[in-house]
């Protein structure tokens, strides 16, 4: 199935994104985002806070996917509606027309739907809006408001509320920010031949080794101490 996750900033698209991924992990599938890859002068960063494989959409387009769950975060940047005449972003949209049948949850947001390839967002078979509760993100946040529509069933939407989200937000780290892809290629270029770090999505030996759920850590992001 394909999600498409929609809302203002700060409105919980990638808090329900990962939401939907750590039950996806629980049920034993392979969980697959697209995290920030290592660029010189940075430390390592991650979306998710369990156990998951990193890898640019480039990649995970390109793989044989089965029976897993796919994240990619600010999806604009990756399938942006300019690029439409690239085959790049044909590959993304067979990729879509493939993954029913794949039995893979397909999951991208952002924050404005036209900036998303028509041939991606119009075959999305759920649209879901996230609406923080104050609107104001200043404020503190008290729920998330969820509306769901089935592509088949636009009129009659499903909505619900988080309460007390903040008790889920150890599944992920809301502060991490997803670089566009050329400005990646443009560090990495200016880092030069020296610069040795594994590229988006290859990890050393046994790292993608299946990690037993009873082994898990959620980790809590000190910026919220």
């Amino acid at each position: 199935m394909i999600y498409r996750h929609g809302g203002d900033n700060r409105s919980g698209k990638t808090f329900l994104m990962a939401l939907y991924g750590w039950e996806a992990y629980n049920m034993g599938r392979t969980v697959y985002c697209n995290c920030p890859p290592l660029l010189p002068g940075k430390h390592k960063e991650h979306v998710l806070n369990f156990p998951h494989v990193d890898a640019q959409p480039s990649e995970l387009f390109e793989k044989d996917l089965y029976n897993c769950c796919v994240i990619i975060d600010q999806a604009e940047e990756f399938m942006d509606a300019f690029d439409a005449p690239k085959y790049s972003s044909r590959e993304m949209s067979y990729f879509g027309y493939q993954v029913t049948k794949r039995d893979v949850d397909f999951h991208f947001d952002t924050v404005r739907q036209m900036n998303i390839l028509n041939r991606v967002r119009a075959n999305a078979h759920f649209f879901i809006t996230t609406k923080r509760i104050p609107p104001n993100p200043k404020l503190p946040l008290l729920a998330i408001l969820v509306i769901v529509k089935a592509r088949n069933r636009m009129n009659n939407p499903v909505k619900f509320i988080i309460r007390e989200p903040w008790e889920y937000f150890g599944i992920y780290n809301h502060d991490v920010i997803i670089p566009p892809p050329r400005l990646v290629e443009k560090l990495l270029r200016e880092a030069g031949p020296q610069f040795n770090a594994l590229p988006p999505g290859v990890r050393p030996q046994g790292q993608l080794a299946p990690v037993p759920r009873s082994q898990t850590v959620v980790v809590k992001n000190p910026s919220w101490d």
